[in-house]
C-alpha cells in the first residue's frame, strides 16, 4: 500500500529541521544517501482483516454507462457496495549522527502526528501552504486569523462552511484507530562512527469501499482511483458511509 506511506511522507515532509535544514523523508529500507534523515518502511504489513459489510451508496455514473446523463452529470445512483476495513502497521526509522539529532528528530515526530490527529490547519488537504489559502473559500485559512477556541488551535473555526479535510482522512486512515509505539533503538555500532538508528512503530486501520456489481454494465470498481475521480471529493464518500 505505498500511497499509504506516501501520506506519512507527507505528513512529514518539511516540517521536521535541525538548525532551520530540512530532514529529508523517504520511502526505503535503508537510510538516505545523507544523515540525519527519515525512512519509511518500503514493507508495510498488512495485520489482518478487520471488517467487512455490505452497504447502499449513491453515486454519480462514469460516463461510458448506458444511463449516464450529460445533462445531469452528478446525478447520484443507487450501488450496493462492500465497505472493507483492514489494519496495517508500518515503520518510521531515524537516523542521525549523535543523539543530539536522533532526539530531536523522533520529538518532533510524535509533534506532527500529534496535530495530525488534532486536526490542526497544517495537516488539512484543502490548505495551501505558500499562500495559505484554504481552497474552499479561495481566501486565507480561517483558523489563521480566529481568535476562538478552535483558532488558537490551529483547527477549522467552522467545519461545516470550510468542509476541512485531514490528510489522514482524505487517505482513508481512520484515525482514531492510530497507535504509535514507543520508539527503540537499532544502533548500528559495527561503524567506525556508530549511526544511530531509531525506530518507530505505527498501526491503524485503513478502510476501502468497493462498489459491486449492480446491474450487468456495471464492472467493479475500486475506490482508491475511479471513485475518486467521479466524486472529485473523498469527503462526500465517507460521509455517505457515515449516515447508512
Amino acid at each position: 500500500m505505498n500511497h499509504l506511506k506516501q501520506t506519512f511522507v507527507k505528513i512529514f515532509r518539511e516540517k521536521i529541521k535541525i538548525d532551520d535544514k530540512i530532514i529529508p523523508v523517504v520511502v526505503r529500507d535503508y537510510p538516505y544517501d545523507k544523515t540525519p534523515c527519515i525512512t519509511i518502511s518500503g514493507f508495510s504489513r498488512d495485520r489482518g482483516q478487520h471488517r467487512r459489510q455490505q452497504v447502499n451508496i449513491k453515486v454519480p455514473l462514469p460516463k461510458d454507462h448506458q444511463l449516464y446523463d450529460e445533462n445531469h452529470p452528478n446525478k447520484r445512483y443507487p450501488h450496493s457496495a462492500e465497505y472493507i476495513v483492514k489494519s496495517y502497521e508500518i515503520d518510521v526509522h531515524v537516523w542521525a549522527n549523535d543523539e543530539r539529532e536522533r532526539a530531536l528528530i523522533v520529538d518532533q515526530i510524535f509533534d506532527c502526528l500529534f496535530y495530525c490527529m488534532n486536526f490542526h490547519h497544517d495537516y488539512c488537504v484543502r490548505y495551501d501552504h505558500k499562500t495559505k489559502i484554504c481552497s474552499t473559500t479561495g481566501e486565507e485559512c480561517a483558523s489563521l486569523h480566529h481568535r476562538g477556541y478552535h483558532g488558537l488551535r490551529g483547527q477549522c473555526p467552522n467545519r461545516k462552511k470550510y468542509h476541512p479535510l485531514n490528510i489522514m482522512s482524505a487517505n482513508r486512515i481512520i484515525k482514531n484507530s492510530l497507535h504509535i509505539s514507543p520508539n527503540y533503538d537499532d544502533d548500528d555500532l559495527s561503524r567506525r562512527e556508530p549511526l544511530k538508528h531509531s525506530v518507530i512503530e505505527i498501526t491503524f486501520d485503513y478502510e476501502r469501499l468497493k462498489i459491486i456489481k449492480s446491474n450487468p454494465t456495471l464492472r467493479v470498481i475500486d475506490t482508491v482511483g475511479i471513485l475518486d475521480k467521479m466524486y472529485g471529493d473523498k469527503y462526500l464518500v465517507k460521509e455517505t458511509i457515515r449516515n447508512l
